[in-house]
């Protein structure tokens, strides 16, 4: 699991794996790219196109597999939830909750200063 020092690396890794395990590349990182926009949740990512079916259950495989702590308890809580109504819970959804982890507060308050810095 990354730190708030290693988290930029860490979804670096995490977006070329995917897209190069995918075969799809560039598809596949703007597919993935849509859990770390601004305003994005989890439950955006509920429904899973069935071309990404494969990539996405092994992403959220994955993922699970190295998360600790408070996340791990709220992932477990959504995944929960989503097998109370007979789903399973997404790869996009699990990497979304992991990008909304590591965002920085300020910018839930629509502060875009710290966004300016970022599209630098």
């Amino acid at each position: 699991m990354p730190t708030a020092a290693t988290f930029l690396e860490w979804k670096r890794v995490v977006i070329t794996i995917t897209a190069s395990a995918s075969g799809r590349g560039d598809q596949c990182a703007m597919w993935l790219h849509a859990c770390s926009a601004r305003g994005a949740v989890p439950e955006d990512f509920s429904l899973v196109p069935p071309q990404w079916r494969s990539i996405d259950a092994k992403l959220a495989i994955a993922i699970r597999s190295v998360l600790q702590g408070d996340l791990q308890v709220r992932v477990g809580t959504m995944l929960d939830v989503a097998l109370a109504i007979g789903r399973l819970l997404s790869g996009r959804a699990t990497l979304c909750a992991v990008f909304r982890e590591f965002k920085p507060s300020g910018r839930d308050f629509k502060a875009d200063a710290l966004q300016d810095v970022y599209d630098l």
